[in-house]
């Protein structure tokens, strides 16, 4: 049994090296990673937008706001008033994050009270968070400045006008900010309170050139299928006993889905953001392996190769729009939450 097994799969991958379609197929690996990555890397000239929520209308939210929204860079602010509506649009990657400022921020500032002046909103994995959140508390700390300068002034305006007083009160007053200020730069974090968006599928970025590998291997496989009904067709399968017809077909499509999924793994694992070696690995198996089964039930159920080349365009546009590939319109329409379970590509891009 073990030398019929091999001789079939030395006759199936030699038979497979020659066929135009997988040659294709290679060639079409390492374009995708390419195009994609090129598409990726260009800037797309849209500033990054942010909103800023005040929930008050004190000077110091006055302030900031007027200083963010006339901000002329790459990073764009924007005011919005309703705090749900902030949320409901950073969950929906309308923007990138939002920002809230809190009802007592002047008081607080005043006060010396640090915790829970700004609320930041965002999505989970979004790295351009960080850097927006650079822009918004420096002009935090340039606002909290003012205030403790204003504070200084009138400490002194209290104090008797004579040189020696000012001096003294300029020398106290000084250590006093350095200690303060060492003590607010160490606990940046006391400052702003982060709220992290969490709804399904939202928290992983989607990777197109992994996504598009794994629908190729599918289209793969389906054509696979397609060529094994003409064969039969043929009657170019006919030498197999009935009694070996199950294990040929698992030697047959086996043979040929496995002998592409290595470059389709070296493709995901150099070049793109991948999960890790091992997991990549165990990922492209198991996804090899359900392939290979849904073919071979494919061959029983179907008889006709025109039926199967019919349905490979359909389901390959399907599949684009149920799946996470470009984008994911779950996030619009719940019930592709449901359909995509039955759609095998998805299971290599969760």
């Amino acid at each position: 049994m073990f030398n019929l097994v091999w001789t079939w799969i030395l006759i199936l991958v030699k038979r497979q090296l020659k066929n135009v379609t997988f040659l294709i197929m290679l060639l079409a690996i390492p374009l995708i990673c390419i195009l994609v990555n090129a598409f990726n890397n260009k800037p797309d000239g849209k500033p990054v937008v942010a909103y800023i929520c005040p929930k008050a209308n004190d000077e110091v939210s006055k302030a900031i706001c007027e200083s963010l929204t006339s901000i002329n860079s790459d990073y764009k602010f924007l005011i919005c008033d309703d705090e749900e509506e902030l949320k409901r649009n950073v969950r929906n990657s309308n923007v990138e994050c939002g920002y809230i400022f809190s009802q007592n921020i002047l008081e607080n500032m005043q006060n010396g009270i640090r915790e829970g002046n700004i609320t930041i909103v965002e999505r989970m994995g979004n790295v351009k968070t960080d850097i927006l959140n650079e822009v918004v508390f420096s002009e935090y700390y340039r606002q909290y400045g003012k205030i403790y300068s204003q504070a200084f002034m009138d400490h002194l305006a209290n104090e008797k006008p004579d040189s020696d007083n000012v001096n003294n009160g300029l020398d106290s007053q000084h250590k006093e900010f350095i200690e303060k200020y060492d003590e607010l730069m160490a606990s940046v974090s006391e400052n702003y309170v982060i709220e992290k968006l969490k709804t399904e599928k939202e928290e992983r970025t989607i990777n197109t050139a992994r996504n598009l590998l794994g629908l190729l291997l599918f289209l793969y496989a389906l054509l696979l299928e397609g060529r094994f009904i003409r064969d039969k067709e043929r009657r170019l399968l006919s030498a197999i006993p009935v009694k070996k017809q199950l294990l040929f077909r698992f030697v047959y499509f086996t043979s040929a889905i496995f002998i592409i999924v290595p470059f389709i793994y070296l493709a995901v694992v150099f070049g793109t953001d991948n999960a890790g070696l091992l997991n990549e690995l165990i990922c492209i198996m198991f996804y090899g392996i359900l392939l290979v089964i849904l073919v071979v039930l494919l061959s029983y159920i179907i008889k006709n190769s025109v039926i199967i080349y019919g349905i490979i365009p359909v389901l390959t546009l399907a599949y684009i729009v149920i799946c996470p590939v470009f984008i994911d319109l779950s996030n619009y329409f719940g019930v592709i939450k449901v359909i995509r379970y039955l759609c095998p590509p998805y299971y290599y891009m969760i």
